[in-house]
């Protein structure tokens, strides 16, 4: 009898050695796999984790529950380092405990900063908001006044400056419904679309990726640059009124909003989530972020 619950107990061992705790289609954190998937210019976090530590265990709650918080805003992902594919990549970042905690500010890619904070949702939060506040400082342009209105509304966009032919920026523009805070989510896009022709996601110190950061840098600068615009409540129907839409928005609704050449503006009737709003970007601009382009095997 001592014999068969021992053979139990390796079972069950063996298979929690190999479980993945976020392996549900409905979990907000995205299981690492090598080689599946672009890598998107996004601030990224990841958990380098084991099964059987009692310390990852009790962050996974936790850090579920940050993910739904930052959904679209932050990608979250795991790498389950007892998984035999995983166990390379592991060794490469040099993870030594569990569980390890790393930040990419610009999509998965590079040597990545420790997390050393809290391990609750709430400071992860408000760490990764601040974070992703910082990172898009200028990157979307606010509409708060008269003076605003002229330069990101009014007059036309500036040239693009990775532009052989000249062409102006694509605008994209966000009618706030209520908040005066620029969304997450917003900033989120920003960050991977405004970079493009900017090779900033591409930028490491690592000689060996040296050829494939001219690669980058190459497709980056084949992309347009987007302008992103924020219009707060009090200017909405300034704005509005401006695009001719006053009639076809619905009171108190965020709007999102593409601007054509010839200052006429096409109205986004889709969720504003990260995947449609994202398709609509791309149909728009007519490309996806170089750095989506471009896929590594090595990197998460």
């Amino acid at each position: 009898m001592k014999a068969f619950f021992t053979v139990i107990l390796a079972v069950f061992l063996a298979a929690l050695v190999q479980a993945d705790f976020y392996d549900s289609p409905s979990s907000p954190v995205a299981p690492f796999r090598p080689g599946k998937g672009p890598l998107r210019p996004q601030l990224t976090i990841a958990e380098f984790y084991a099964p059987w530590c009692g310390h990852c265990q009790r962050l996974t709650p936790e850090y579920t529950k940050a993910a739904k918080r930052l959904a679209g805003a932050v990608h979250f992902t795991a790498i389950n380092c007892d998984a035999a594919e995983n166990k390379a990549l592991c060794g490469r970042y040099d993870i030594k405990g569990f569980p390890t905690l790393k930040i990419f500010d610009h999509g998965p890619r590079g040597p990545g900063e420790d997390y050393t904070g809290p391990r609750e949702a709430k400071p992860m939060v408000r760490f990764l908001s601040d974070r992703l506040k910082a990172l898009t400082a200028g990157k979307v342009r606010a509409v708060t006044n008269a003076k605003t209105f002229e330069r990101f509304v009014v007059a036309p966009p500036e040239v693009d400056p990775v532009s052989a032919t000249g062409a102006l920026k694509k605008r994209i523009v966000l009618l706030s419904g209520t908040k005066t805070e620029v969304p997450l989510l917003y900033r989120s896009l920003a960050l991977e679309y405004s970079n493009f022709g900017v090779p900033a996601a591409a930028a490491g110190t690592n000689k060996k990726k040296n050829k494939k950061n001219k690669k980058a840098k190459r497709a980056q600068a084949a992309g347009p640059t987007v302008e992103f615009v924020f219009v707060e409540p009090k200017l909405v129907a300034r704005v509005t009124a401006h695009y001719n839409l006053t009639d076809s928005l619905v009171e108190g609704a965020s709007t999102l909003l593409s601007i054509d050449a010839e200052g006429q503006a096409t109205i986004f009737d889709g969720a504003l989530k990260r995947e449609p709003v994202v398709e609509y970007i791309e149909s728009y601009v007519n490309q996806k972020p170089a750095a989506a382009l471009e896929s590594d095997r090595d990197e998460l």
